[in-house]
């Protein structure tokens, strides 16, 4: 077990490791958490040179003690802070300081009282309530302000968004991030910060292709999206990439086998052309911790505005868990408290069990479909499942209407604000654009369909995304 020295060691060593350490150190840490005298003449270096606005790190400090400290070497000053733990760690060890702090306060506080108690002729009320005082002097250290807004702020804050995005709407702008689809756009008012936003499915219905389309238009629409590829290589999704940006439908077997005769070669660099001009960012990365790393330094310093991950039950959890019930939970929670923290939206894919298979009807998935479902509904803000007819080689629905083939659905699972409707959208024949009107499904409408500023609207025009 970390004792309370090695604590304070490694969140010095943290500090100088990490600039994210670094903007915490007002909220995170306070002199008194380091008892040890070393720490102590380290952390009130570093604190100095935080206020003086100056780079933090080992040679920083170095030079500050050479001019300020000369009697503290610089053999004291490594052997001091040369323990450190991944970022995502950071708060944990502030706390085992804090927690470590207020336990040796409150043991003080309390002999003190009791000496009062045996010396005095005090009441027990008024021992008592000398008592409670003394903890809530030592507790009030450990009270953080950063994350509480006043009444006022906030109806100012929320009043300036509703007007600046009003006016943004009347030039038919989304509030949110867009999906690429006017009607996801007008179902959901686009994908809004701080959302945990689930999109489920059975294997073969298309939505991690989906997927990729949305990243390319919140890509288009500026927003550097940062993408979790756990199931895809990289060079998969720049395959499928390409495919939907391509003006000539290019089948997905010619890209890979790379059989792509000169006219497809042609339309794969136009393709090409067209994608660098947008940044987007793609991880093969799995660890729960790393992906939150990650996040919090794209955020920063790329501009991500939003995160996409494909897809949730492949993301291994910070602790060891015997059960993938709070191996889920675990992760659910995290994606949920990432998009919170960062206010950015999460868009995370998630399987279903096989009883979809197993019902009868038309098969359409349900929230309790959600493998370890039970959290992932309750963390997520939005919920939609995809379903095809056509993989079940459905050609009539419940209704009576009839399906041609490429129909591709968002079922309503969850949404806090939104209206329970089901999104109706329609496939190229390679999965690789969907669009908010019905398409010609023949081979001569795939070479000249293109898509368009709407992303899932048909056109011919030789215009990209």
């Amino acid at each position: 077990m970390t004792s309370t020295v090695e604590a304070q060691k490694i969140v010095l060593g943290t500090i100088l490791m990490y600039k994210e350490a670094q903007d915490k150190i007002e909220s995170q840490t306070k002199p008194q958490y380091f008892t040890d005298e070393n720490c102590k003449t380290v952390y009130l270096g570093i604190t100095n040179l935080h206020n003086d606005k100056k780079p933090i790190d080992i040679m920083s400090l170095g030079m500050y003690f050479k001019k300020n400290k000369p009697e503290f070497t610089l053999h004291t000053m490594a052997t001091t802070t040369q323990s450190f733990v991944p970022i995502e760690r950071f708060d944990e060890y502030c706390l085992v300081l804090q927690d470590e702090y207020i336990r040796t306060e409150i043991i003080e506080a309390a002999k003190s009282v009791l000496l009062f108690a045996a010396e005095s002729h005090s009441s027990g009320i008024e021992i008592a309530d000398k008592l409670q005082k003394k903890i809530a002097e030592i507790s009030s250290l450990s009270w953080n302000n950063e994350k509480v807004i006043s009444n006022v702020d906030l109806i100012n804050r929320s009043r300036e968004q509703y007007l600046l995005e009003a006016e943004a709407a009347k030039n038919g702008v989304t509030p949110g991030i867009t999906t690429g689809s006017r009607k996801m756009d007008e179902h959901t008012g686009g994908w809004h910060n701080g959302d945990l936003i689930i999109l489920s499915g059975r294997p073969g219905m298309g939505k991690s292709r989906a997927v990729i389309q949305m990243i390319r238009a919140a890509a288009n629409a500026g927003k550097s999206p940062l993408f979790f590829s756990l199931e895809m290589t990289e060079e998969n999704v720049n395959d499928i990439m390409i495919i939907g940006e391509s003006f000539e439908r290019i089948n997905p077997k010619d890209l890979r086998s790379r059989t792509l005769n000169e006219r497809q070669m042609e339309h794969k660099a136009i393709a090409e052309g067209f994608l660098l001009k947008k940044p987007y960012y793609i991880s093969g990365e799995r660890q729960l911790s790393q992906i939150k790393a990650i996040s919090r330094r794209f955020v920063r310093d790329n501009g991500t505005g939003i995160i996409f991950i494909d897809f949730l039950q492949k993301v291994e959890p910070i602790g060891k868990h015997f059960s993938p019930v709070n191996a889920v939970s675990e992760v659910a929670v995290g994606l949920k408290n990432l998009a919170k923290d960062l206010n950015i939206p999460v868009v995370s894919i998630a399987s279903l069990s096989r009883k979809v298979e197993d019902r009868g009807g038309l098969k359409q998935p349900e929230n309790s479909d959600l493998r370890e479902s039970g959290t992932i509904e309750s963390e997520a803000d939005m919920i939609l499942h995809a379903w095809r007819p056509a993989h079940y080689e459905f050609t009539t629905g419940k209704d009576g209407e009839q399906f041609v083939g490429n129909e591709f659905f968002w079922l309503n699972g969850k949404g806090r604000f939104t209206e329970a409707a089901n999104i109706l959208l329609y496939s190229d024949r390679y999965l690789a654009n969907f669009y908010d009107e019905p398409i010609e499904i023949t081979q001569k409408a795939f070479n000249t369909l293109q898509p368009s500023t709407n992303f899932y609207e048909p056109t011919t025009e030789q215009t990209p995304f």
